[in-house]
């Protein structure tokens, strides 16, 4: 009985090879002929057999399709090229969906089309062939098939349909055909493996979310044929560092790259009007960005969140855009109107190329950023050492300094021949590991920030000539101990050295006439002379700076820019604090509203007081503090070596041991003990 039912079942695969009609579409002469009565159902083997190998087809007069194959259990497809005569070409919606044994599916040459999920979801499935006979694939005819790894479309295939491919998280390789046409939607979403996929010459359009969440797709060859991409094609392809879009192609559609993090560089060809929403959100590692001058429009959120953008030419037609500009290097603007209150953080950009007169210049000049004038041949940027430089016709300036620079910093005299004579604003901003700077003297101005929290910093030279130090120029130099400042200094702006907590020593030249807002806020100086010089002083300039026991003015005129909380803006006790300065001074005025202790200078007395070391400064830096206690303490211990004459170069000089002789009975242990003991407040005065 078995042996008639295996003889029935190869009597009814039997194979015909006589010729067979082509099917040019899977049209709905066949996708609907079940609708019609024009069929006949057949099954192999009959009703009566076991239904782990049963197919079911429909036959019609010119050909049969496979309506049914969900049991198939063979590891290998096999099928025959007729059933009752007539040709099998087409496998219907669904008919090897979830078969779980399929592992290899070469689809013989009589099949002209693939309906929708005919092998959705075969979880084993690693390879398949599409032969030349195939025309089209349905909508999702692979989708989950999670091990395929291998696709060959050998056929003259114009579409593939919706879903096609979608949740092969294993595939890693696909031919496609040169016939091919169109991508729809999804086709190749979650195909997790993908590496490269190159999309051949002749295809027009790729639908929405093609590639998304293919997080191994790093390359992708789009021909200039195409010239409609759907939205979020590559959104979330994590893994995708460089596109070159098609030549053809008019807009880039909304979230098109959203969420690619390794995605370096994109080449937008000109001939593009629009970029759409999000179309670039969160491309952190986009560094580059060169827009066409065809560009009219940027819509928003299409750059957000690209935080490493460093070069960005913004084209003439576009007036405003929407983008974090925060770490640009530099900014091209052809527009001479664009309005920069549309780009984020754009006080951050290094460098501006712009026209001459336009609103690229004034903002620039603005906020202190280094404008080079488009059309201008002889600038140009320079790398010595580290650091980049802009060369003018007859200056140079410091732009930039690698900031992975550590050590010593040495700035040359010049650069091309050109005198370098400005550190930019931010140039060497977060530079966290260099120790030491030197500037040459032909520096005039130092930039805002221009060493903001480089907190290795433990000296630098304000050279002679430097008359400006900007704003947060020195900020959070957690490393600096001491600066001195030249006769040429006029203005220190705000917080120039705010929060430089190890700074104790400051010496204010002549010369100088401003000194801003928080300049010197939660520093450790301990005492400070304004010159006569210096015309204003904000009241919180050395804010929060709880161990300053000294304020001396010499100019009686001087502007004390005032608050509702007292000098040091503080509020701790400042019993020990003392202010100096001439009697009807506003000094003495300042010090009598807050209940500050004050001392009148005379006038024999104020350019003594100026120009050398106060009582107790054994050192002579201008300062008192306690490497005076220890210099006096080492002076006494170890004559030779730290006396008067003694051998260190840091030994205690004649003047300074006058100094430091607070009682008048000679150097003493006692000496020491005094200046602690006014230091900490307890003694009103060394006097």
């Amino acid at each position: 009985m078995k042996i008639k039912k295996i003889l029935s079942f190869v009597t009814a695969l039997t194979i015909s090879f006589g010729a067979m009609q082509i099917v040019n579409d899977y049209s709905p002469d066949i996708i609907n002929a079940a609708e019609s009565d024009d069929f006949e159902r057949f099954s192999v083997p009959d009703e009566g057999y076991t239904y782990d190998e049963r197919f079911e087809f429909k036959i019609y007069s010119d050909h049969a399709e496979l309506d049914f194959a969900r049991s198939y259990s063979k590891e290998e497809l096999i099928l025959p090229e007729t059933v009752k005569g007539v040709p099998l070409t087409v496998l219907s919606d669904g008919c090897f969906m979830g078969c779980k044994n399929l592992k290899k599916a070469i689809i013989p040459d009589n099949i002209k089309a693939i309906g929708d999920l005919a092998f959705g979801s075969c979880e084993n499935l690693v390879t398949v062939t599409i032969p030349d006979s195939v025309k089209t694939i349905g909508n999702a005819a692979f989708r989950g098939c999670e091990n395929l790894e291998t696709v060959s479309i050998q056929g003259e295939i114009e579409t593939i349909g919706t879903e096609t491919f979608a949740m092969c998280k294993k595939l890693k390789s696909v031919d496609l055909p040169d016939s091919l046409r169109e991508i729809k939607s999804e086709a190749f979403m979650h195909c997790e493996s993908l590496g490269s996929i190159e999309i051949p010459e002749g295809v027009l359009s790729i639908g929405e979310d093609v590639f998304k969440f293919c997080s191994d797709l790093k390359k992708v060859i789009l021909p200039d044929s195409i010239t409609e991409i759907g939205i979020g094609t590559f959104l979330s392809c994590d893994n995708l560092e460089s596109a070159v879009l098609p030549k053809n192609l008019k807009s880039i559609s909304d979230e098109l790259f959203m969420h690619c993090m390794k995605l370096e560089s994109v080449e937008i060809p000109e001939g593009v009007t629009s970029i759409g929403k999000s179309a670039f959100f969160f491309c952190r590692n986009l560094k580059e960005l060169s827009l066409p001058n065809s560009l009219e429009r940027i819509d928003e959120g299409a750059f957000d969140m690209c935080d490493n953008i460093a070069s960005v030419t913004i084209p003439e037609k576009i007036d405003s855009l929407n983008l974090d500009s925060r770490n640009f290097d530099s900014l091209t603007v052809l527009n001479p109107e664009f309005d920069f209150t549309s780009l984020h953080g754009s006080y951050y950009i290094d460098l501006i190329y712009g026209y001459e007169g336009s609103s690229a210049q004034a903002f620039a000049e603005e906020n202190e950023i280094v404008f080079i004038a488009l059309g201008d041949e002889n600038a140009k940027k320079v790398i010595v050492d580290n650091v980049t430089y802009v060369v003018f016709d007859d200056t140079a300036l410091v732009l930039k300094c690698d900031k992975n620079a550590k050590g010593t910093i040495v700035i040359p005299d010049k650069v091309e021949d050109k005198p370098v004579t400005f550190i930019a604003a931010r140039a060497f901003e977060k530079c966290k590991d260099i120790t030491s700077v030197t500037l040459p003297d032909g520096v005039l101005k130092i930039g805002s920030y221009a060493f903001d929290h480089c907190t290795a910093l433990e000296s630098i030279n304000i050279p002679d000539g430097t008359a400006y130090i900007g704003d947060f120029a020195f900020r959070c130099c957690d490393s600096l101990t001491s600066v001195e400042f030249p006769d040429s200094i006029e203005i220190i702006c705000e917080y120039a050295f705010v929060f430089c907590e190890k700074l104790e020593k400051i010496k204010l030249s002549g010369g100088i006439k401003e000194i801003g807002d928080s300049a010197f806020r939660e520093c450790s100086i301990r005492s400070i002379v304004f010159p006569e010089s210096v015309e204003s002083v904000y009241n919180s300039t050395f804010g929060d700076c709880s161990n300053l026991t000294s304020v001396t003015f010499l100019n009686p005129q001087c502007k004390i820019w005032e608050n509702d909380r007292n000098y040091l803006d503080s509020g701790k006790e400042l019993d020990h604090c003392v202010i100096r300065g001439y009697k009807g001074s506003t000094a003495e005025e300042f010090a009598n509203k807050f209940n500050i202790k004050f001392e009148a200078i005379d006038e024999e007395s104020s350019s003594e007081t100026a120009d050398k070391p106060m009582n107790g400064d054994a050192n002579g830096d201008g300062q008192l503090d306690m490497s005076d206690i220890v210099l006096i303490m080492q002076a006494l211990a170890n004559p030779n070596k730290y006396g008067v004459n003694g051998t260190d170069p840091r030994h205690i000089t004649s003047e300074g041991s006058k100094c430091a002789d607070t009682d008048g009975d000679g150097l003493t242990v006692n000496d020491a003990q005094r200046i602690q003991l006014y230091l900490l407040g307890k003694l009103k005065s060394l006097d």
